[in-house]
């Protein structure tokens, strides 16, 4: 993996920390998979974005240590987490002990709302951390793809079909607002 380091201004509270997660190499799996390769197979990922997803999840875990408050990663950076919690032994019995020193579960704050806001630290401790903005392809602040403008095109009309029909107006509303937060919500939604 390229180093990307030279890429960012170092503003880092905690350099030799960054130096030991950077330095970290990941172990194959069981079936003699890499761990980019599980990546890229697992997300569909080229292998110039599975190494930016990988490095940006290197960087939530930076913040994640340095952070009192509990950090969100963006959907990508998740998934990157979950693969390497697959690898159950070497996350919890080398990685987390001896690399961040300290346990690091995999969870996010209860409530959307709590999980967005958690999100938009993430990106406010990003800068101050890392010098520079979270890349928008793996750090999205909204969601401006096709499905969002389907989700709201169609919501808004599911809305005003509802209303056509005596009183039933309420319909539209619990359709429509869960379609805008699933499809504009840049954060993982399971919890």
């Amino acid at each position: 993996m390229m180093k990307m380091s030279k890429l960012f201004r170092v503003s880092l509270s905690k350099p030799d920390l960054w130096a030991k997660i950077e330095a970290f190499q990941f172990s194959d799996f069981p079936d003699g998979t890499n761990f980019v390769s599980k990546v890229a197979q697992v997300t569909g990922m080229r292998d110039d974005d599975t190494d930016q997803a990988i490095f940006e999840y290197r960087r939530f875990i930076y913040l994640s240590v340095v952070s009192l408050e509990k950090m969100v990663p963006s959907e990508t950076v998740a998934e990157v987490w979950r693969i390497h919690l697959s690898q159950t032994e070497e996350y919890l019995g080398y990685f987390c002990p001896e690399i961040l020193g300290k346990e690091l579960p995999y969870s996010t704050p209860p409530g959307f709302l709590s999980r967005r806001q958690s999100y938009f630290k993430t990106l406010t401790l990003y800068e101050a951390e890392f010098g520079c903005s979270a890349p928008q392809a793996h750090w999205p602040q909204r969601f401006d793809g096709f499905f969002a403008t389907i989700a709201g095109l169609g919501s808004f009309g599911l809305f005003w079909l509802a209303v056509e029909v005596n009183g039933a107006y309420i319909l539209g509303l619990f359709v429509s607002i869960p379609l805008l937060i699933k499809f504009s919500s840049p954060i993982p939604l399971d919890g």
